[in-house]
């Protein structure tokens, strides 16, 4: 998992906030209603690493654009398949289900645009989520990509509406470098 200073030079003064183990009963519970440990399980996830970081309180207030979470996660699967199968129809489909519908946390998904990341060895997706919260607007731009039975996934949450598209990527192929490593060892 990428460290802070592995990632893009604006995310170097981030504070990690998360470091560990993501099993599916914790993926579950941050996850879309109805999204159960035992859904996870079926669709072949075995267990996850997720790395989080966040900008400093003491730049508060964050100024409109201010890119507020970047994040790393890992996700093991049971065969290369159900990682497509993932992609397609828990990341895509799922967020694509919930626009207009009120969500846990006083947000809703506003906007969904599916985007086109490139540079990957395998499989990829993405998306920019434009979240309605409680009357301001936030974007999340997230990258799916696969290295066999693996799952890799970097965010990065902007206040606004706006697209992170290469800062998300930059921190997808740096975790997809980081993956490749350890498995070869």
């Amino acid at each position: 998992m990428p460290e802070t200073a592995e990632l893009p030079g604006q995310f170097h003064n981030f504070q990690q906030t998360k470091d560990g183990p993501l099993d599916n009963e914790e993926l579950a519970e941050g996850s879309f209603p109805g999204n159960t440990a035992e859904y996870y399980r079926e669709a072949g996830r075995i267990s996850g690493h997720v790395r989080e970081f966040v900008r400093p309180a003491e730049s508060v207030p964050f100024p409109p654009g201010a890119d507020i979470v970047v994040c790393t996660t890992v996700h093991m699967f049971d065969a290369p398949g159900s990682v497509s199968n993932w992609i397609s129809n828990v990341f895509l489909k799922q967020f694509e289900e919930q626009v207009g519908r009120d969500l846990p946390h006083e947000h809703r998904i506003a906007e969904i645009e599916r985007l086109e990341p490139q540079g990957f060895y395998d499989e990829t997706a993405a998306l920019r989520v434009l979240y309605d919260v409680t009357g301001d607007q936030v974007s999340s731009t997230i990258v799916d990509f696969r290295i066999g039975r693996l799952l890799g996934v970097a965010f990065v949450l902007t206040l606004g509406d706006d697209e992170r598209l290469a800062l998300a990527v930059q921190a997808a192929l740096i975790l997809e470098r980081k993956m490749v490593a350890h498995v070869l060892g």
